[in-house]
């Protein structure tokens, strides 16, 4: 199993995004993604590739770092 951890920033939901067109397995690669930033449209736009190459993900929500510091709400919308 190969667990990536990422801060979801730009560069690395995009190089997530080009992930889906190799042949992986998604037993075997778990992307971790800790948001840092309020504007989640790149985040959605990553989620929404992986999910449709069945690529499971798990989103982790710090509200200590980033932009969202003391703002857990504003991931969720």
């Amino acid at each position: 199993m190969y667990f990536p951890y990422l801060r979801g920033k730009q560069f690395e939901l995009i190089a997530l995004r080009e992930l889906v067109g190799l042949p992986l397995n998604p037993e075997k690669i778990i992307p971790i993604i800790e948001p840092v930033k309020k504007n989640t449209s790149s985040l959605r736009t990553a989620l929404k590739a992986l999910s449709g190459a069945n690529i499971r993900v798990q989103l982790v929500v710090n509200t200590e770092h980033g932009e969202l510091k003391g703002d857990s709400e504003s991931i969720f919308t």
